[in-house]
């Protein structure tokens, strides 16, 4: 149990009016609120999630096995935690709002990514198309025809013969195309897009 060590300051009439106590144990008592808050956000977020996706248990294994991919010591950041959990769509989280998330958090997708499988939290709606989608998890189908100069791109962008989500978003900018334009020309080219920004693949 915290024990804290405390003076009780009073007014000329002997009312209590403030406890000030030592910085260390004020930290200790701080620390201890951010974690009991964390903690009440993510049990949020699972029965939120439960309600969204039709009574299904966000505890089974197919959506706990993804926070296995992280060492078990890290943990998420709160204010993530909070923001994912006021914009879950039936159940998941889509790819453009955990962008969205990332950004006006100021930190790398990366990180909202591993608060999602943290919670035990699917990606939907995959912005390239690859998954995340119903009835079909992938959208994306091959380019009947890929500009070669596209293709010079993506090819001097491969890595081990595979080319980055990231390197897709920057083809996609550079060249004024949208993102699921480029992913099917490496469907049409049989190139394996990988590394995806959020950690899903």
């Amino acid at each position: 149990m915290l024990k804290i060590r405390k003076n009780i300051l009073i007014d000329e009439n002997e009312k209590p009016i403030a406890v000030p106590i030592p910085i260390e144990d004020f930290e200790r008592l701080e620390a201890i609120i951010k974690n009991y808050g964390l903690a009440k956000l993510m049990d949020e977020v699972k029965e939120e999630g439960q309600l969204k996706s039709g009574g299904e248990s966000m505890n089974q294994p197919k959506h706990t096995d993804f926070a296995k991919k992280h060492p078990s010591e890290r943990k998420p950041i709160a204010k993530l935690v909070e923001a994912v959990k006021r914009n879950l769509h039936e159940g998941g989280m889509p790819c453009a709002v955990a962008f969205d998330i990332a950004s006006k958090a100021k930190v790398e997708p990366s990180e909202v990514g591993f608060t999602l499988d943290y919670l035990g939290i699917k990606i939907i709606k995959c912005q390239l198309g690859l998954f995340g989608y119903k009835p079909k998890k992938a959208i994306v189908q091959p380019a009947s025809e890929v500009d070669p100069s596209l293709e010079q791109v993506i090819k001097k962008r491969l890595r081990d013969g595979k080319l980055y989500c990231k390197d897709v978003w920057a083809i996609a900018s550079e060249r004024g195309l949208r993102k699921m334009e480029v992913s099917s020309a490496c469907e049409a080219l049989g190139i394996k897009i990988t590394n995806c920004q959020l950690g899903a693949f």
